[in-house]
This record gives structure tokens, C-alpha cells and sequence, in this order.
């Protein structure tokens, strides 16, 4: 009896070591998010390629959690694109992961198209990935990760003008540096305008008899 104790104090013991793995064959979570790292998955994009945040280590990528029924995860998108633009070219990219239902996830593809954004965007259909990162899934929602595959920065919700702070933490993680160029401010010299002269014609004097 002690002996079947043992063995079932073992096995859960195993299981509680072992990584947490969900009911999508496609999905690994890796539970490292207390030890700093960033929760591991494996997700479909919205042209059904396995993609895998592990993949990508050695860069710096920017993981952003949104849907289409969310107007500011909208409204953030552009400049998420204009910053993988600027910064694809030196170790960075975005994961932009949809967590809409199977029944809107039709949205999603339509939607990238019309807006043109060319970084990876997957889909959470059964927002399994999304609790490792934000247990409360409040949209939008981003989170950094470092070249080690450390999270280093997160983010919630998006207001205008905040898109600088993204920028300036995904320059920290790639080491760049901004160079500014503070231009002096232009000084005008005051406009001296010139007297202006009346000219007046001279009045005519009658001849005196």
C-alpha cells in the first residue's frame, strides 16, 4: 500500500513539473511567466502557418493582444505596423494575435488586408494563449520580449500619442539610441517698415490784381 502511495505521489509530482499543455495539439504553454520569461505557444496565423514564440529568439519582439471589436487595438494597429517597419531590419518583430471566436475569427484576415499590416498575426480562437500573458484579457494588451525571451515590459489599453512609448522601449531593446535633431528656433527680425510720404499736389494761387 505504501509502495502505491509512493507511486501516486510520484506521478503527480511528474505532472506537476511537467510544462502546461492545453486541448489545441497546436498550443504549448510553458508556465516561466513568475521567472521573468515569457510563456512560450504555438499558434496558427490567419494563413494557417504554425508560428512559435520560441522561434523568434535572439529578437526582440512586441506580442499584442487584440480583436476586431476592439476600437483602440484598432486604432493602435497603424502605428504598430509604421514601428515593425522602422525596426524589422535590426532583430525586431511584432506577434499580433487575434483572440476573437472561431465565429468572428473570418473578420480578422479582411481586416488585416484593409489595413495593410504586413507583421505576423495569429489567431487565439480559443484564447488560450492570452491568460498566460493577461489573466483578466483586457484589450489591448502588449508585452515585450527581450532577445533571451525575457518579458521586460508590458502594456495595457492604448490612448493617443502612447505609441512613443512603445517606440522608445522597443529602441532600448535593440540598443538604439534617438538621435533628435533639436533645431534652433527660428528668430524673425522685426519687419521696419518705411515712412510712408503723402505726396500732395501744390494748390494752384489765384494771380493778385
Amino acid at each position: 500500500m505504501l509502495r502505491s502511495l509512493f507511486l501516486h505521489m510520484g506521478l503527480i509530482t511528474g505532472l506537476a513539473s511537467l510544462d502546461v499543455v492545453s486541448d489545441s495539439p497546436i498550443f504549448i504553454g510553458h508556465a516561466h511567466a513568475s521567472e521573468g520569461m515569457a510563456p512560450d505557444f504555438t499558434l496558427r496565423d490567419i494563413n494557417k502557418k504554425k508560428v512559435t514564440l520560441s522561434d523568434y529568439k535572439g529578437k526582440v519582439v512586441l506580442i499584442n493582444f487584440w480583436a476586431t471589436w476592439c476600437q483602440p487595438c484598432q486604432a493602435e494597429m497603424p502605428h504598430l505596423q509604421a514601428i515593425y517597419d522602422e525596426f524589422k531590419d535590426q532583430g525586431f518583430t511584432v506577434l499580433s494575435i487575434s483572440i476573437d471566436e472561431a465565429r468572428d475569427a473570418s473578420k480578422v484576415k479582411p481586416l488585416v488586408k484593409r489595413g495593410k499590416y504586413t507583421f505576423p498575426v495569429l489567431l487565439d480562437k480559443r484564447t488560450k494563449v492570452i491568460p498566460l500573458y493577461n489573466p483578466d484579457q483586457t484589450l489591448p494588451y502588449n508585452a515585450l520580449v527581450d532577445k533571451e525571451g525575457r518579458m521586460v515590459w508590458t502594456k495595457l489599453s492604448y490612448a493617443p500619442g502612447e505609441e512613443k512609448l512603445i517606440r522608445e522601449k522597443v529602441m532600448e531593446q535593440l540598443g538604439i539610441k534617438d538621435e533628435v535633431k533639436v533645431e534652433e528656433p527660428k528668430v524673425e527680425e522685426p519687419k521696419v517698415e518705411e515712412p510712408k510720404v503723402e505726396e500732395t499736389e501744390p494748390k494752384e494761387t489765384e494771380p493778385k490784381d
